[in-house]
């Protein structure tokens, strides 16, 4: 089986084809979203040691919410870099892993040992995962070991791959495209695709560039879409 890596913002959305529309968004401070996903965004019963362990229901809004606020912050620009900067301090750590991925898309404007510091002190896999991710899409002119923390250190696997994903781009920035696709996503599109019904046709676009529909492969083979939490 080929493994294809999709860019950040493909694996971002996909998910959110599964899931029940929010209501619409109103105007709000990127602090005023940070807060609102704090308070939307449960975990209940989900994570490990729990019943359902990784699996959320599929009446959950949480991936909603975090979607929603992300698109929104993003949608906010260099204005929301200082919150989401601040966010990474959170003692709340879903929030911090949304800062840490949002501050992705709006790289270009944060400081190299913000991202540097959460993708090496942070206690979470995520975030570090997410910054790390961020540093790759920042992009630098320096050398390349200097874009990316070393991952001799880093003992989660994933994080790992994602070191190996960022020095990939050997210091060249994230497509300006990817945060204008962020930016125009209709958050409406979140409600279809139904449990039991055929699935509708969507396109991704691949790291090297290629596009895949999958109504490409109707009629030919499988499509198995695999999502594991914290990773892209």
């Amino acid at each position: 089986m080929q493994r294809i890596r999709f860019s950040q913002l493909a694996i971002a959305l996909l998910p959110l084809l599964m899931l029940t529309s929010v209501a619409t968004a109103q105007p709000r401070t990127p602090q005023q979203w940070l807060a609102w996903f704090a308070d939307q965004w449960d975990d209940g019963q989900w994570g490990p040691g729990k019943s359902r362990g990784y699996m959320r229901s599929l009446d959950d809004r949480g991936w909603q919410a975090r979607m929603t606020a992300m698109h929104q912050l993003a949608a906010h620009g260099k204005e929301a870099v200082k919150p989401l900067t601040k966010a990474l301090e959170s003692k709340h750590t879903p929030t911090r892993i949304l800062a840490a991925q949002t501050l992705g898309f709006l790289a270009k404007h944060v400081e190299q040992s913000t991202l540097s510091k959460a993708a090496t002190s942070d206690s979470d896999a995520a975030v570090r995962l997410y910054a790390v991710d961020a540093l790759g899409m920042r992009g630098s002119r320096r050398p390349e070991g200097q874009v990316v923390p070393r991952a001799k250190a880093e003992r989660n696997g994933d994080v790992r791959k994602h070191l190996a994903y960022a020095a990939e781009r050997k210091g060249q920035p994230a497509d300006a495209n990817i945060l204008r696709t962020l930016n125009q996503w209709d958050p409406k599109t979140m409600n279809t695709a139904r449990v039991g019904a055929a699935a509708p046709d969507f396109e991704l676009t691949t790291l090297s560039g290629k596009k895949h529909r999958l109504s490409d492969y109707r009629g030919k083979q499988a499509v198995v879409l695999v999502f594991i939490y914290g990773d892209t």
